[in-house]
C-alpha cells in the first residue's frame, strides 16, 4: 500500500470510529433500525406497503427488500447529510485538524478521506436497517427470507444516494459560506429540489428525460 493510500486509510478509520465512539451514534442507529417497524405496516392492519393496481404485495423478500431499500434511500438522501455535514468542523474544533495539517498530506487526500470515512459511516447504517428489516420479514413476513434478493435490492437502489450525500457533505463543509447553518438550511431546499424533479418525470411519464441528471436514483428507473 502506497504512503497516499495509508494516510486515506488512517483518516478514514480515525473518523469512523471517532463517530461510533458517540452516544448519539447509537441513539440514531437504533431509531433508524425500529423505523422498519414503524413504516411498514402489519397485514392485520389492512394496510400495505406496495399497491398495484389495487393489490397489495405480499411481503416476501423482494417487496420488503424494495420498500425498505426505498426508504433507506430517502433517510440517507435528507437525514444522513445532517448526520455527516459536521466531519471536518468537528476536526476542527477537537484540533484534530491541526495534527492533519501538520503531516505530509495533501488537501485532495483529506478531502478523498473524509468522503470515504462518509460513505463507510452511511453505509454500516443502512446494512443496519437491511438487517433490521430482515428480522421484521420473519415477524410479519408471508414468505421465506431470501437474503441474496435483500441484498440485491439494496446494492440497486441505495449506493447512488451514498454516494451522492458523502460527495455533497465535503462540498458544502469545503465551501465557508455553506459550511454551517445557512448550508443546512440550503441543502434542505437542494435536496427537495432534487425530490420534486426526480417525481415530476415519474408523473409525467418520463417526459422530463433531463430530470434524470438530478435524480440520486436514477439507476432504479
Amino acid at each position: 500500500m502506497s504512503d497516499s493510500l495509508r494516510r486515506i486509510a488512517a483518516i478514514v478509520r480515525a473518523d469512523f470510529l471517532l463517530r461510533f465512539r458517540r452516544p448519539s451514534t447509537l441513539v440514531v442507529f437504533l431509531l433508524l433500525s425500529a423505523f422498519a417497524y414503524l413504516w411498514i405496516p402489519a397485514p392485520s392492519t389492512g394496510r400495505a406497503l406496495i399497491q398495484i393496481d389495487g393489490h397489495r404485495a405480499i411481503y416476501n423478500s423482494g417487496a420488503i427488500g424494495l420498500g425498505t431499500a426505498s426508504l433507506g434511500m430517502m433517510f440517507v438522501g435528507l437525514f444522513g447529510y445532517y448526520v455527516i455535514s459536521n466531519a471536518i468542523r468537528r476536526d476542527i474544533i477537537s484540533r484534530c485538524g491541526v495534527i492533519a495539517a501538520s503531516t505530509p498530506m495533501r488537501s485532495g487526500e483529506y478531502l478523498l478521506g473524509k468522503f470515504c470515512g462518509n460513505l463507510a459511516f452511511l453505509a454500516t447504517f443502512l446494512n443496519g436497517f437491511m438487517l433490521s428489516s430482515m428480522a421484521m420479514l420473519i415477524v410479519r413476513g408471508e414468505a421465506q427470507i431470501e437474503p441474496l434478493v435483500f441484498v440485491e435490492q439494496y446494492l440497486l437502489l441505495t449506493p447512488a444516494a451514498i454516494i451522492f450525500v458523502s460527495a455533497v457533505a465535503v462540498l458544502f463543509e469545503s465551501i465557508p459560506f455553506l459550511s454551517g447553518k445557512v448550508g443546512d438550511v440550503f441543502y434542505f431546499f437542494f435536496w427537495m429540489t432534487f425530490l420534486g424533479l426526480a417525481v415530476g418525470d415519474q408523473v409525467s411519464g418520463g417526459r422530463m428525460n433531463w430530470a434524470r441528471c438530478f435524480d440520486s436514483a436514477d439507476s432504479v428507473s
